[in-house]
Formats: structure tokens, C-alpha cells, sequence
């Protein structure tokens, strides 16, 4: 009876816990009651929901996967199971865990709020498994029979997990609208994600600018967390690198560090991309550092966990301390588990080649071509290695045998630039011409704004290969199509010109704007033309010619003029030196005659070796020989500085102030 009491004590004591929100108390109480009585479901309840509270999830799994439980006992918290799967990351398990029984079961099991929980989690793990298309469709289906306020929770999350998937680059349904004045912040904020995705940068700094202002007005009455304003503020400043605007960037990312928050999430982001702003590697490093000890990653899209893998194993790439074996085995890890994605072996064929190791990088791309889904930066990246090396003809031969059409194919408009551009590195005009004819034709038949630029290169060809008349219809066929194209129009009135057809290119002169036919200079056309064509500046003046020195004739003639006028002072017969004024030469004096090595202070005290002898001599020509053997371009230039002072600039000579000292 005693006992029966004490247990009745006990979950009296549990109850006022959790009331109290003293959940570490809760796991306390309820941990003694399973002990006396095991696998209560009252109490295994109570311990597994204050350890979720507490985020201990791998502790609440332990308890569930007891195997001592009764399936019974475990069928009545499969909502807390599979939640505690999702938070430890283990996706899969959660979702067949989920998907084990029909939300009808479920209903009868639980009930009818706990299944509608089981289908916002079922949401959620597949977002993280970035199965876009099964999401929304869970979601259209939560949203059909949603009340007021569950409807703008759906909201938010359908536009995040639009943008989750555009950023994937999957095709999903148009974007969600919005009324920037009356949606609330955090779907402000997913909609200018999607947006940056597509490149509307304008319309997503809108937007963001808003949701910055809204959330700051409900920090201010504790409706919103400084987490949420540094999250907006983290996308804003992306934008900000986005747009190039590095400085701006760089300032909303300082102020997320220096924010004091605790969510390790906005940290690690700020610091990464400021390091790929600075090159900052040592900062990036500690980043990954504090990534991998909090664990977030269910916070993570796997393509954001993608990102910070790839950069991780790019920091252990640091020139001042290269890691290569934990890189190669990092970076070979990556391209198990993204198969598809060209960058891991991009990152291989790197370390291959900085670590100077027996496989080429050639080879190693080469061997990912068949594997990954995009093979056209490996293909590029082949061909820079064999330019670098100056191997055209193979750059050109492997660059070919990758050309193929299609939107995402090497017929885009860089690509055959360069292939065109090798081709006429190898003296192929011809075939260059060919090249860019071919995606002409492929960009026409597609109706993209591609063709016009695949004109302009092919018609620049065609000047190249003296086809003038050839230029001249291409060029006339872009002005057609927009007369506004200044540079066809220019690009016309040179082909006619070239092809003798004056007529035509006056025509087409008209097309021109009034401000490109004035005269901004003043200069006289016909003037600057013969200048530039005798390739020389317009002459300068002549510089006058100094006058001659009038000859001065004594003013006594009669005088006889003196013989050695011609010679020097000093070797007049009539020259005196000047007195010494009581001054010993130099040289003489009890020391005696000067010393040739000078000493420790100039005083002749360590002499060491005598001007006459053997080893005097002999170093003497050791010294002439050394200093013939230094070009004169070399020592002219101060290559080789005679001693350690002779590389120090010394300082201006700074003249003495009169007056008192």
C-alpha cells in the first residue's frame, strides 16, 4: 500500500514538473517511476517529451528503441519517434517510420490533430530529402481543409520549399504572389530567396528590405527574435555579393557577427561568406570547425550542406599549409556522394596538380566525364590546362568533340568563342567561320537572343576571311532585326566599306545617332588621318637654334697675346700652388702610410695584409675577377648590393636652423 502511495507521490511531483516547465526535473521523476514501474505509458510519455524539450532527441531514441518496450507501448508515440529521427538527421528512417501506416490508422490511433502533425512532419522530411515535387504535394493537400491561421503557416512554407528547389535547380510551379505591404516577413523573405535564384535581384532587394523593416519593428516589441532579423540580414548581404556590391556585403555580415547571437547557424554562414569574400581561409576553417561541433544540419538543405563540404575541402587546399591526403580523401568522398556534380572532380584534378603528383589532371577529369550529369566544365577546364601549356591543337581537337547543341550545351555563346578563338590560333579561319555559322543556324532555329551574338562573332570572321560581301549580310540582317544596335550598324558601315560599296555605307550612316556623327574634338579629320597614317605625333616646333658667342677681342691689341693661353692653370709655367698652412700631408705622421684594410674604426690598427705581398695580390685579382663576372645591367640596376648598407635608402641630408641650439 505503501508503495502504491509513494507512486502516486511520484507522479504528483511529475505533473507539477512539467506544469512548471522544469523538464530536466521531468526526465528526473519520470526515469524514477519507470524503475518501479516499468514501461508506464503515462510515464515513458512524460520522460521521451521532456528529453525532445530538452533536445536530448538521442536520448529519447534510446528509450523508444528499448526493445523491452511492448509495441503497444511504442505504437502510441510514433509521432515523437519519427520527429526525434528527423532531428538527429536520420531523414529515411523518419519517413518510412511515417509512412508505415495510413493516416486513417493513424487518426484512430491518435487522433485527428496528431495525424494532421504526422503530415506536416511527413512535409519536412521530405524537404530535407529534396523531394520537392512530394512536398508541395503534401502541403496542397494540408492546405485544402487549413483554417486561418494554419493557412499562413502553409504559406510560408510552400515559398520556402520553392526556393529551396529553384536554387536546386528544379522545376516547380510559378511563383507564389505577394502584397509586400500585407504578407508577413518570413514569407517576404522566402519569396526574395526564389527570386534571387532567377536572377531578379531588384525585385528580391524589395522585398527583403521590407521583411528587414517589419521583423526589426516586432523585435522592438518582443514579437520576433534577433535570430530572425540576423537571417534576413545574412540574405540581404548575399544578395549584396550577388550584385558585387562586396562592401555592402561585407557590412551586413559584420553586423550578424557582431550581434551576439547565440544560433551557431548565422555564425557559420556569416563567416563563410566572408571568407569567400576575403580569401580569409584560417576564418573559414574555424567556420567548418564550429559547423561540424554544434551539429546543425537539419537546418541544412543537402544543397547548403553541399556548399560547406566543398569549401571545407578547398580551405585544406591553403597554399601556407596544404593538407593534400585529407583533401584528396575528402574530395573523393564527394564525388560518391554527389555523383552527378562536375565540382569534387574539379577539386581533384586540383589537388593532383598542386600536390605534383604521377596523375595528370588531365586524366582525372577525363575519367569523370561519363559520370557526372554536366560534363561541360570539365571539358572547359581540360582545355585551359592545354592552353596554358600551349597545346592549341589538342585544346581545339578536345573542345570539338564536346561541341553539341542545346540550351545547356557547349553551344553557348562563350563556348564557341573560344572554340572559334582556337581555332584561329592554329591559322583555322575557315573552319573557326564554320563553328560559329553552325550555332548561328542552332540559336536561329531556337528563337534566342544567343543568335544575335553568334552573329556579330561569325560576321567578324567573315570580315577576317575578306568576305566582305558576306559581313555586310549578316550585319545587315542584325540592323534589320534592331535598328538601335549601334555596333552592327558600325560593324555594316565597315563591311560595306571594305567590300567598295561607299553607297551603302553612307546609307546605313544615317542609322547612326546625331551625337556619334558630331565632331567632339575639333580636330581636322584629313589632318589626324595622315598623322596616324605616317605613324608618327603631329610635329612639333622647331626648337631656335642657339645664337653664336660674339668673339671678345682684348682692349689692348698692341699686347701680344700669351703663348700658353690654351693650356690649363696648373700647367702654366707662371701657376703657384697654395702655401700649406701648417697641415701635414695626408698619409705621413708616426702611423705611417695609409692602411689598406682600415680596420675596426678606420685606425689603421689591423693591418692585416700588406700591399705589396702575394695574398694582397692574388685577392685583388679574386676581386676584379668576381666583379667582371656581374653584368652591367645587373650591378647598374643595384641587383647586387656591395654590402648590407648599400640596400638602405639613406636619409635626406637636412641642412642646421640657425639661432641657439
Amino acid at each position: 500500500m505503501a508503495s502504491q502511495q509513494a507512486l502516486a507521490d511520484d507522479f504528483a511531483k511529475l505533473r507539477d514538473a512539467y506544469e512548471a516547465g522544469n523538464f530536466a526535473r521531468t526526465s528526473e521523476i519520470a526515469t524514477s517511476i519507470l524503475k518501479a514501474s516499468p514501461y508506464d505509458a503515462d510515464a515513458l510519455h512524460a520522460k521521451i517529451v521532456a528529453d525532445i524539450r530538452l533536445e536530448q532527441y538521442a536520448r529519447a531514441l534510446s528509450t523508444l528503441d528499448d526493445a523491452k518496450v511492448p509495441d503497444s507501448v511504442r505504437d502510441e508515440f510514433i509521432l515523437e519517434h519519427a520527429y526525434c529521427l528527423y532531428r538527429t538527421s536520420e531523414f529515411e528512417a523518419s519517413l518510412k517510420l511515417i509512412q508505415a501506416r495510413s493516416e486513417d490508422a493513424v487518426v484512430e490511433l491518435l487522433g485527428e490533430a496528431a495525424a494532421r502533425s504526422m503530415r506536416h512532419l511527413e512535409a519536412q522530411v521530405l524537404f530535407r530529402l529534396d523531394k520537392y515535387a512530394e512536398c508541395l504535394a503534401v502541403y496542397s493537400q494540408l492546405e485544402a481543409d487549413a483554417d486561418e491561421g494554419e493557412d499562413s503557416e502553409l504559406k510560408v512554407n510552400i515559398a520556402a520549399v520553392k526556393a529551396a528547389a529553384v536554387a536546386a535547380g528544379v522545376d516547380v510551379t510559378a511563383q507564389i504572389k505577394v502584397q509586400k505591404s500585407t504578407e508577413p516577413w518570413d514569407l517576404l523573405h522566402n519569396v526574395a530567396c526564389t527570386l534571387i535564384s532567377q536572377g531578379d535581384y531588384d525585385a528580391a532587394e524589395e522585398l527583403l528590405s521590407v521583411a528587414l523593416r517589419q521583423c526589426e519593428e516586432l523585435q522592438a516589441e518582443n514579437e520576433a527574435d534577433k535570430d530572425d532579423v540576423d537571417m534576413i540580414k545574412l540574405q540581404l548581404g548575399f544578395l549584396r555579393q550577388k550584385q558585387l556590391r562586396h562592401r555592402e556585403a561585407q557590412e551586413l555580415y559584420k553586423e550578424v557577427l557582431d550581434s551576439g547571437t547565440e544560433t551557431v547557424i548565422s555564425q557559420v554562414i556569416a563567416i563563410n561568406n566572408v571568407s569567400s569574400l576575403t580569401g580569409d581561409l584560417d576564418a573559414a576553417a574555424t567556420a567548418y570547425h564550429g559547423l561540424r561541433n554544434s551539429h546543425p544540419e537539419y537546418k541544412l538543405t543537402n544543397e547548403q550542406t553541399k556548399i560547406f563540404d566543398l569549401n571545407a575541402t578547398i580551405v585544406m587546399l591553403d597554399p601556407a599549409k596544404p593538407k593534400y591526403k585529407e583533401a584528396r580523401k575528402h574530395a573523393t568522398a564527394l564525388a560518391v556522394q554527389y555523383p552527378s556534380d562536375p565540382i569534387p572532380w574539379l577539386i581533384l584534378a586540383g589537388i593532383e596538380s598542386m600536390s605534383k603528383s604521377n596523375v595528370s589532371l588531365e586524366s582525372v577529369l577525363e575519367n569523370a566525364i561519363g559520370k557526372v550529369s554536366d560534363p561541360l566544365p570539365l571539358h572547359l577546364a581540360i582545355a585551359q590546362a592545354l592552353i596554358s601549356k600551349g597545346a592549341f591543337p589538342k585544346a581545339q581537337a578536345h573542345l570539338s568533340k564536346s561541341l553539341k547543341p542545346g540550351p545547356g550545351g557547349s553551344f553557348l555563346p562563350g563556348v564557341v568563342s573560344l572554340l572559334a578563338w582556337l581555332h584561329s590560333q592554329i591559322g583555322e579561319l575557315k573552319e573557326a567561320a564554320e563553328v560559329l555559322d553552325e550555332a548561328a543556324k542552332f540559336w536561329e532555329s531556337q528563337g534566342s537572343a544567343n543568335h544575335g551574338a553568334s552573329l556579330k562573332h561569325l560576321a567578324s570572321y567573315r570580315l577576317r576571311l575578306s568576305q566582305p560581301q558576306e559581313a555586310a549580310r549578316l550585319y545587315e540582317q542584325m540592323v534589320r532585326a534592331d535598328p538601335t544596335d549601334w555596333e552592327a550598324v558600325a560593324g555594316l558601315i565597315l563591311a560595306s566599306l571594305v567590300g567598295d560599296n561607299p553607297e551603302e555605307a553612307e546609307r546605313y550612316r544615317d542609322y547612326l545617332p546625331a551625337e556619334v556623327l558630331e565632331d567632339p574634338t575639333g580636330y581636322d579629320a584629313d589632318e589626324l588621318e595622315r598623322g596616324l597614317l605616317a605613324g608618327s605625333r603631329p610635329p612639333k616646333e622647331p626648337k631656335s637654334k642657339s645664337k653664336k658667342r660674339k668673339i671678345r677681342l682684348p682692349k689692348d691689341t698692341s699686347v701680344p697675346p700669351d703663348p700658353e693661353r690654351w693650356l690649363a692653370k696648373r700647367d702654366r709655367s707662371t701657376f703657384k700652388p697654395a702655401r700649406n698652412k701648417g697641415k701635414k700631408p695626408l698619409g705621413t705622421g708616426p702611423q705611417g702610410a695609409a692602411v689598406e684594410g682600415g680596420g675596426i674604426g678606420s685606425t689603421g690598427s689591423a693591418n692585416i695584409t700588406a700591399p705589396n705581398s702575394a695574398r694582397s695580390s692574388l685577392a685583388l685579382r679574386e676581386k676584379a675577377a668576381s666583379a667582371a663576372s656581374i653584368p652591367a645591367e645587373v650591378a647598374a640596376a643595384g641587383a647586387v648590393p656591395a654590402s648590407p648598407a648599400a640596400a638602405v635608402k639613406a636619409p635626406a641630408n637636412k641642412k642646421k636652423k640657425k639661432g641657439k641650439k
